[in-house]
């Protein structure tokens, strides 16, 4: 549970510098599996959740863009929610 908030925290500063290696290892590490690829789209689902896109950077670029980065924290910290809700 720290690791999931320190990974997300980490998400949180760096929003302009993550690379696409990174977002995936965290959306993994949360229960997010791989469903497509298209392209440089990249469909992740779980279970209860809807599925997210992340576009893996090409060209010249190293970094995934920040809209999609703010898409990952914004789901885990939905999810994060939840959980905290069902322990009530």
């Amino acid at each position: 549970m720290v690791k999931k908030q320190s990974d997300l925290t980490q998400l949180k500063n760096s929003k302009k510098s993550t690379r696409f290696s990174d977002l995936e290892r965290i959306l993994k590490q949360h229960g997010w599996e791989h469903r497509s690829t298209n392209g440089s789209h990249n469909i992740y689902a779980k279970d209860a959740s809807l599925p997210i896109m992340v576009v893996k950077p090409h060209g010249k670029h190293k970094y995934c863009n920040p809209m999609d980065v703010n898409k990952v924290i914004a789901m885990l910290q939905a999810e994060e929610e939840a959980e905290e809700n069902e322990d009530d």
